[in-house]
């Protein structure tokens, strides 16, 4: 049953390493069987890796002013002209949209509900299914594969910061209380109505926005609970010494629901 258990991590934690946001996206475009994007790019006059980065962009935002699309393409120009020049090219070209009276970009070419559902769910590291290795040093995880920074953000350092209790946290077993999942509705403030200072499109976004949150949560929590219902979460520091649990989808440190929809696996009858 262990053995088992381990195989179904290891497979999560390749799916995570597959579903990076921007590279997984990215690939899903360079590997497409039904259009040559190298030879069409080349063809407008747009060097192959912009073209790609602005795909892969417009694929993740869906809508973006030019400044955005600048931004997102700075690394990989001397110029900013030459973002703006490659970007008018793929409108041009009929790859991206333009929409002048919003002045927005407008995806055209986007991935498939399947890719987005398979990224949306594996883009973030999900709770283990078995006790998480010792973390040894301040590179370290808990995942079988995964090394990453223990503090979080970019305040890694290899002083001393108390791993004991890192271990400690990270081993206590956890579960999805399926009650409180299948009876009680998940919900975010300020989305009953449309704010004074909010666009509709805007609040809109921010309805999807929660909608698909919602449904990626209660798919990660059936892979949990199909899984045994026994899981961990890993937890990192901040630069002040704060404990954080490692959790994106399911967090017992998250808004009320998210709370109330984790146990302990272990649990006692407090008397």
């Amino acid at each position: 049953m262990q053995a088992d258990l381990k195989a179904t991590q290891m497979e999560l934690e390749h799916m995570y390493n597959k579903n990076q946001l921007v590279s997984r996206i990215r690939q899903e475009f360079k590997q497409c069987e039904q259009f040559d994007f190298a030879a069409a790019f080349e063809e407008i006059g747009v060097p192959e890796k912009l073209g790609f980065t602005i795909l892969t962009q417009l694929a993740i935002h869906k809508r973006a002013n030019l400044p955005t699309m600048v931004g997102c393409l700075r690394h990989e120009v001397d110029f900013l002209s030459q973002a703006t020049d490659a970007l008018e090219r793929m409108a041009r070209g009929d790859f991206i949209d333009w929409d002048p009276e919003q002045e927005l970009f407008i995806v055209k070419l986007d991935i498939t509900a399947d890719v987005q559902r398979e990224v949306d769910t594996y883009q973030f590291p999900l709770p283990m299914i078995v006790k998480p290795k010792t973390v040894e040093d301040n590179f370290d995880t808990g995942y079988l594969t995964a090394r990453y920074s223990i503090l979080l953000k970019n305040n890694h350092h290899n002083g001393d910061v108390c791993l004991d209790h890192i271990n400690r946290i990270n081993s206590i077993p956890l579960s999805v209380d399926v009650d409180v999942v299948n009876m009680v509705h998940n919900q975010w403030k300020g989305l009953d109505k449309q704010k004074d200072d909010e666009t509709r499109q805007d609040f809109l976004r921010r309805v999807k926005a929660f909608k698909k949150y919602d449904d990626t949560v209660h798919t990660v929590m059936s892979i949990l609970v199909n899984a045994g219902n026994r899981f961990f979460l890993t937890h990192a520091y901040d630069k002040r010494g704060r404990t954080y649990a490692k959790g994106y989808h399911v967090n017992y440190q998250g808004n009320d629901w998210n709370k109330a929809t984790i146990c302990f696996a272990e649990g006692e009858i407090v008397k």
